[in-house]
């Protein structure tokens, strides 16, 4: 696990260059912490989705990419807003460019009043379905299950061939901190030489304003190697 700082406009302006480097491990409005390599999983053919796999198979394997966001402001800098954003390395090169078939949480996710892990599902088009309590099971389930700990009422996501957004929004009485467990199916090129993709992540903090402040912003950014399992 790595983290990098928040920074305010003047933590920028006024930061010496090794300060904003990726790898910083804290900052003057607090830090984003996020894991530097994580684990692909193969999406496995069942009868649901094996003519759609089938179809893609001389070109393409899909895999459930997890990516786990922790926001953490510095004490007195609550969020009102975080916004996400991640790229793959290659937009433009078809043969080396995953394409993102589906994002997660989606718009207007509510998080459910769960003790414990919950889980999403894979339809039959690769799409994310229904959430429910997380099986006891191992194996590849584990990129499918998630913690979350801040309850959004208000999510927005969006995703194009090789990138994908969110935008959480604070609610009456819950503001995004915390855990934020994103995922993403993804098609990538077979043939990969390096057997590794690079995410790029962005991240846009709003903090709330007043009669004695004006509102605040912080930005980070940092990026993930995703290692993907060779064959499916």
């Amino acid at each position: 696990m790595q983290s990098v700082p928040l920074l305010l406009p003047a933590d920028i302006q006024a930061a010496a260059a090794p300060s904003v480097f990726q790898g910083v491990q804290s900052g003057p409005s607090g830090a984003i912490h996020y894991a530097d390599e994580v684990l692909a999983f193969p999406v496995k053919p069942n009868p649901a989705n094996s003519d759609l796999l089938e179809t893609w198979q001389r070109s393409h394997d899909f895999y459930v990419v997890p990516l786990n966001i922790g926001i953490a402001p510095a004490e007195g800098l609550i969020p009102d807003r975080v916004d996400l954003a991640v790229a793959f390395s290659g937009l433009g090169q078809m043969d080396r460019q995953p394409l993102v078939i589906d994002a997660f949480p989606k718009t207007g996710f509510v998080a459910s009043e769960l003790t414990g892990k919950a889980e999403v599902k894979l339809g039959a088009d690769l799409k994310f379905t229904e959430v429910g309590i997380a099986n006891a099971g191992g194996g590849a389930s584990g990129s499918l299950s998630y913690t979350y700990a801040p309850a959004y009422a208000n999510v927005v996501c969006g995703y194009g061939s090789g990138s994908a957004f969110w935008q959480f929004n604070r609610t009456q009485d819950k503001y995004p901190v915390g855990d934020i467990p994103i995922k993403l199916v993804i098609a990538a090129p077979k043939g990969r030489r390096d057997q590794t993709l690079t995410a790029t992540i962005d991240a846009r903090v709003e903090y709330p304003g007043g009669w004695f402040r004006p509102k605040g912003l912080s930005v980070a950014s940092f990026h993930t190697r995703i290692a993907l399992p060779s064959g499916q």
